[in-house]
């Protein structure tokens, strides 16, 4: 292995176990709806179905602002502030005892998990400049995520079977707060970029992919295809896409102005990981209730099927 990327490596686990730790508890909610429904008094509402929508929102919201702006602000300073975001919304969660007070920090805990995940792979190129080993660097980042996934959606399981919620959150917080130390030593050498930050263009897109998560959920639980609501959440989309548009091509300090090899395989990547995300995150929450639910599957049973979706799409 090359001498670059061994001295790398060590910098790499950490920031992947770090993205291990706050994706954990994306998908652990999944499966204790019945609990946190009971514990949080949230009958007859529907609230116990934002849980995980919820952090998946202020997650994409979180990685639309900063995916831009970063490299105008460092490592440390994001890192740190996502870390915070993240233990402040765990123990708010874990303390919280009612349904809306959990759903609210869940964004936050979500919004925490979106800059540390940025922050992460961000790091690769100051970490890995020898292009030939971004690949092996981006797999080690993809790993923790996707493991993070795969074992939150069993500890929820276990949990169920006789873990206390509120404890798991507890733990998460102590162990990101473990590992921010460390991590920001590894991330003291990315420098500020000279570039100017596209901030218009990064605010649009955060409230684009906010919405966009709200917008799905409202359609799955509430809203017809074609009633009033969905229309207008459609034509709201439309507006704030083409306002995105308009502002990058007018801000020259936008993400489209700056000079890319490869254009059209990057924006073919981006739209491929895009839609992955999506059909991922709606395959990994169907399975959920398919095999636990439906099926009453064990987690021996369904672990094979989970691996192969999680760490395939990882």
């Amino acid at each position: 292995m090359d001498a670059e990327i061994k001295k790398a490596m060590p910098g790499l686990w950490l920031l992947s176990f770090s993205t291990f730790i706050v994706c954990v508890p994306a998908t652990f909610t999944q499966i204790l709806s019945l609990d946190l429904m009971i514990d949080l008094n949230s009958f007859p509402t529907k609230g116990y179905a934002w849980t995980f929508p919820a952090f998946v929102g202020g997650e994409c919201a979180a990685m639309g602002l900063f995916a831009s702006i970063i490299d105008s602000m460092g490592r440390k300073k994001p890192y740190l502030l996502g870390s915070v975001l993240f233990i402040i919304g765990s123990i708010a969660c874990a303390m919280s005892t009612d349904m809306s007070a959990f759903i609210f920090f869940r964004i936050v805990e979500g919004f925490g998990t979106g800059i540390i995940i940025i922050v992460c792979i961000a790091q690769i190129y100051y970490d890995v400049p020898n292009h030939k080993f971004h690949y092996l660097a981006n797999g080690i980042m993809s790993l923790g995520f996707g493991l993070g996934m795969l074992v939150g959606v069993f500890l929820g399981k276990a949990i169920i079977d006789g873990m206390g919620w509120e404890l798991t959150f507890w733990a998460m917080a102590a162990l990101q707060a473990i590992v921010t130390y460390p991590s920001l030593q590894f991330l003291s050498k990315g420098e500020p970029s000279k570039k100017k930050a596209d901030y218009p263009g990064s605010i649009i897109m955060m409230v684009l992919v906010g919405f966009f998560v709200y917008f799905l959920q409202k359609l799955y639980l509430d809203w017809g295809v074609f009633s009033m609501e969905a229309l207008m959440g459609v034509a709201f989309l439309c507006m704030l896409i083409a306002a995105l548009v308009l502002v990058e091509t007018v801000n020259l300090n936008s993400v489209i102005h700056r000079r890319l090899d490869n254009k059209r395989l990057i924006a073919a990547s981006l739209i491929f990981i895009i839609l992955l995300g999506m059909i991922d995150m709606a395959a990994v929450g169907s399975m959920i209730k398919i095999a636990f639910f439906t099926y009453q599957m064990s987690i021996l049973e369904a672990a094979p099927f989970f691996i192969v979706l999680v760490l395939g799409a990882a």
